[in-house]
C-alpha cells in the first residue's frame, strides 16, 4: 500500500510539475496590444436575465475598444422585461453599438441556450466574436480589447477566465475553489498546447474557425458543450492563446444553493464524457492520484504515520507553493492560503460525483441558469 502511496505520489508531482508550474512562471505583462483590431461582436445570450441586463449590460457598452465592435444580445424567448431592457438601453445611444436578435417561442424545455447562440453566431456583423453571460461582469473597460488582442498574432481562438466573486459561506467558497482548479486545468493545458476546454463566460473565436467545424453540430443532440465540446472539437485545428491579463477577466456570481449547484455539475459532466480520449486519460489520472493519494495517505497514517505523513508532505512542499501563485495570478489568493483544507473538500466532492460519471446517472432535464433557483 506504501508502494502505491508513493507512485501516486509521483503522478502527481508529474502533473505539477510539466503542466502546472509552467502556468506559475508565466510572467503577465500587463497593456495593451498595438495595431489594428479586428471588427468584434460581442454576443451574450440571455433568457430571463432583464436584472442581470440591467447591471451587467452598461459595462459592456462601455467598453473601450480600439475598433469597430457591437453588442449583441441573443433574447431566448424570455417571459420577463428581458427585451424591454435591451430597448431601454440600445435607445440612449452611449457606448457601443447595441443590437438585439429576439427569438420566437415557445421555448422547448430543457434546450438549454446552444441553439440562441448559433442564431447569434450568425446574425454578428463581424468575423470575430467574443461571448460572455448576461449575469457576467468584465473586470476593466478594456476586457474586449485583451481578449482581443491575440487575434493580431494570427490567433482564431482565446480561451478566457471567468472567477466567481467572494461571497460569504462555505458553498462560495467552494465554488471557488473548484471554478479555480477547473481553470487551472484547462489553462495550464493549453500553455503546453493541449486545450481541451473553455467557458462559454470568456471564450472568443473567428467564425471562420466555428464554420470550419460545422460549428456545434458535432454534438446537436446536447443542450449544453457550446464552450467545452466547441474546443474539443477545434482543438486540432485552432491557432489558440490563452489570455490572463487580470483587465481580461470576466467575474460572474457563484450558485446560491446546494441543489442548483449538483446539477450544474451533473451537466459539465455530461459534456466531460464526450472528450477525446487522451483528455479523459489524462484528467482522469490527475483526479485519480489525488483522491488515491490523500484518502490514502490519511487512512495510513495511523498505522505508519511517518512513510505515510512522509508522502503527504513531500507531496505539499512542491504543490502548495505552486498552487498560491496560480491562485494569486488568477484572483483567488485567498484560496491559495488554505490550498489543503480545500483539496480535502475538492476530494470528498470528487468522490460523490463519481457515480454521476457512469452511463444512466447523468439524467434530467437542463435548464436556464436562472431558472435553476
Amino acid at each position: 500500500m506504501l508502494f502505491l502511496l508513493y507512485i501516486s505520489l509521483v503522478l502527481q508531482w508529474v502533473f505539477w510539475l510539466y503542466f502546472f508550474r509552467p502556468l506559475a512562471k508565466l510572467r503577465i505583462v500587463e497593456g495593451g496590444e498595438s495595431g489594428s483590431f479586428p471588427s468584434l461582436s460581442i454576443v451574450l445570450c440571455a433568457r430571463n436575465e432583464a436584472e442581470n441586463l440591467k447591471h451587467n449590460l452598461p459595462v459592456l457598452l462601455a467598453q473601450r475598444y480600439p475598433g469597430a465592435c457591437e453588442v449583441l444580445v441573443v433574447d431566448d424567448c424570455s417571459t420577463d422585461e428581458t427585451l424591454e431592457v435591451c430597448r431601454e438601453l440600445a435607445s440612449r445611444q452611449e457606448g457601443l453599438a447595441l443590437r438585439v436578435l429576439s427569438l420566437a417561442g415557445p421555448k422547448p424545455e430543457g434546450s438549454g441556450k446552444k441553439q440562441a447562440l448559433a442564431e447569434g453566431i450568425s446574425a454578428a456583423c463581424y468575423e470575430y466574436v467574443l461571448l460572455t453571460d448576461a449575469d457576467c461582469r468584465p473586470a476593466s473597460p478594456f476586457w474586449a480589447r485583451q481578449m482581443a488582442g491575440p487575434f493580431l498574432r494570427g490567433c482564431d481562438l482565446v480561451l478566457g477566465y471567468s472567477p466567481f466573486a467572494r461571497r460569504p459561506g462555505l458553498l462560495n467558497a467552494f465554488q471557488r475553489f473548484e471554478g479555480l482548479w477547473t481553470a487551472i486545468q484547462y489553462l495550464s493545458f493549453a500553455f503546453r498546447q493541449m486545450p481541451y476546454m473553455g467557458v462559454g463566460r470568456n471564450l472568443a473565436y473567428a467564425k471562420s474557425l466555428y464554420r470550419s467545424v460545422g460549428g456545434f453540430e458535432a454534438h446537436a443532440d446536447l443542450p449544453y458543450g457550446d464552450d467545452d465540446l466547441f474546443v474539443q472539437d477545434v482543438s486540432g485545428k485552432a491557432v489558440f492563446e490563452v489570455c490572463l491579463d487580470p483587465q481580461s477577466f470576466v467575474w460572474t456570481e457563484a450558485l446560491p444553493h446546494w441543489r442548483a449547484y449538483w446539477r450544474q455539475k451533473r451537466r459539465h459532466i455530461g459534456a466531460a464524457s464526450r472528450y477525446k480520449l487522451r483528455d479523459k486519460i489524462l484528467l482522469g489520472l490527475l483526479s485519480f492520484s489525488l483522491v488515491f493519494h490523500l484518502g490514502l495517505g490519511c487512512l495510513l497514517l495511523p498505522f505508519y504515520f511517518w512513510q505515510a505523513g512522509l508522502a503527504l508532505l513531500l507531496r505539499y512542499v512542491l504543490v502548495w507553493p505552486i498552487a498560491f501563485r496560480l491562485s494569486k495570478k488568477l484572483g483567488q489568493e485567498d484560496l491559495g492560503r488554505y490550498w489543503p483544507f480545500f483539496e480535502i473538500l475538492l476530494v470528498l466532492y470528487l468522490l460523490v460525483m463519481a457515480p454521476v460519471v457512469f452511463p444512466g446517472k447523468n439524467k434530467g432535464p437542463v435548464v436556464w441558469r436562472s431558472q435553476l433557483f
